[in-house]
């Protein structure tokens, strides 16, 4: 898609291009234990409820055009690894004891590559493992460090309930000006004591200061962990609360809000699609028709340069062997690009690459000027508007047209002197200040300096020969008249 606006000042950046590709429904995997016999007693049976109304229905089978916008799978955590995660917009773990190190990796690299993940805990969970394997030493997936359990049995607790504060996390935007939301009367009994990681935010917390539900940013996709459980084990909130399915709808929304941010890129980034072995090569078809070919290092048994400060998402975690990617050129011309696969696949991928708009902002800069920030680089520097296709006169910065005329009044100066006194040395004194100033015109600052020096040189040295010649006269003249005098 493209949107333009009207035309300004700047026409490059009056238009954007976007890829993102059109879905009836999202995705989600639920994966979780069970804790009972019933129906219910199922760690995902309550989220799954709350995604898709019609669970159990008896019209469920025969909905088409009233289907629901989410299509659930649910599956033990004990199948989690032999999952195609890809196939998934987002996956929700409810009460999974513990994963090693394998799905952890392949977590990591789906929720990277733009997938969601919102992570509910509950009694199975092996506080530990998930710290060691998701943790900071690990993938770095959680945003926080899990603690101790928080229980109302204990005598020096008591229930909590959520402080939604003032709503200003876009996860609460949709209960924000609803009386009676549900969220404020919510009564948690037990949750996991967590501490915030560095980049994770608390988006949500209960009446004691401790953080409900935290989200962060991995990649280009997001996790959202809610440090209660997501079954009426723990809390209240899947059966007596109004809010519980709307606030499901929003943790899948917000995770999945980044799913096709990989397919947006700004000029001078390249594209990196991240494929099996099996993929060998692929085409990209640029906006003006020209096609670019990209190559999979690891089908061509070659080792992929991987920059760090660049891409971290695309190192093998340990323990995981390495995937293939296609990487372009850095691309030079917004538009949509296209990238077809070898072998080929379902469908042809669309990429939308933009200027950086960033650079469009004309207000006035504040704090560091961008003459400091260029300190030390050799750049002109211009503080007037113009043609960048005409010739610049000063193509050095801190010379102003002042300073070049008032070193041409001076010159004018010395020239003028030295015409008085003689003017063959007043000629000499002109040509070298003409010939410097077309030296300084011309860029060459240095050689004009010089030239300038030679003048001053010449000009002082008759100077100083025209004085000596003049004090002599006039000595000789006085001997003279005393003489006569007497």
């Amino acid at each position: 898609a493209e949107v333009r606006l009207s035309s300004d000042g700047l026409p490059d950046d009056d238009h954007r291009h976007i890829a993102l590709p059109v879905r009836d429904r999202l995705k989600v995997l639920l994966a979780g234990g069970r804790f009972g016999a019933g129906p219910d007693q199922v760690a995902t049976f309550y989220v799954e409820a709350a995604l898709d109304p019609g669970l159990g229905t008896a019209d469920r089978a025969a909905e088409t055009s009233d289907s629901p916008r989410v299509a659930t799978t649910v599956i033990p955590e004990s199948r989690l690894v032999g999952q195609d995660l890809d196939r998934h917009d987002c996956i929700v773990l409810c009460d999974v004891p513990r994963l090693d190190r394998l799905e952890a990796s392949r977590l990591a690299r789906f929720v990277s590559a733009g997938g969601g993940l919102v992570i509910g805990m509950g009694n199975s969970v092996h506080t530990e493992s998930w710290n060691r394997l998701l943790g900071q030493a690990g993938s770095g997936l959680l945003p926080a460090r899990i603690g101790e359990l928080v229980s109302a049995d204990d005598p020096t607790q008591q229930a909590v309930v959520f402080d939604p504060g003032n709503y200003t996390h876009p996860l609460l935007e949709v209960f924000r000006g609803l009386d009676g939301n549900g969220l404020g009367t919510t009564v948690t009994l037990r949750y996991l004591g967590t501490t915030p990681l560095p980049g994770s935010q608390v988006a949500l917390a209960f009446d004691s200061g401790d953080p409900a539900i935290l989200v962060r940013r991995f990649g280009h996709g997001h996790v959202v962990m809610v440090t209660t459980s997501l079954d009426p084990r723990w809390t209240t909130w899947p059966v007596l609360s109004t809010s519980f399915p709307p606030m499901i709808h929003e943790l899948v929304r917000y995770a999945t809000s980044g799913r096709w941010s990989a397919r947006n890129h700004l000029l001078g980034q390249p594209i990196i699609r991240p494929v099996g072995p099996q993929v060998t090569a692929g085409t990209l078809v640029a906006p003006d028709g020209s096609s670019l070919a990209m190559e999979n290092p690891v089908a061509a048994n070659t080792v992929p340069r991987i920059d760090p400060a660049q891409d971290p998402s695309q190192i093998p975690l340990p323990g995981t062997t390495a995937r293939g990617r296609l990487v372009s050129d850095p691309l030079l011309v917004p538009g949509i690009y296209r990238l077809s696969l070898v072998p080929p696949a379902e469908s042809i991928e669309t990429y939308g690459v933009n200027l950086d708009t960033s650079e469009s902002d004309l207000a006035t800069a504040e704090g560091q000027t961008d003459r400091a920030r260029l300190s030390g680089v050799d750049a002109s520097i211009y503080t007037r508007w113009h043609d960048a296709d005409a010739a610049a006169v000063f193509q050095e910065p801190g010379r102003p047209l002042s300073r070049l005329l008032l070193s041409i009044l001076l010159g004018l100066l010395v020239v003028e002197l030295a015409m008085a006194w003689k003017f063959p040395a007043g000629l000499v004194a002109l040509g070298l200040l003409l010939a410097a100033g077309m030296l300084e015109v011309g860029g060459t600052a240095a050689v004009a300096v010089a030239v300038v020096a030679a003048a001053a040189v010449v000009v002082a040295g008759v100077a100083a020969v025209w004085g000596r010649r003049v004090l002599r006269n006039r000595y000789s003249r006085h001997r003279r008249h005393w003489e006569r005098a007497g």
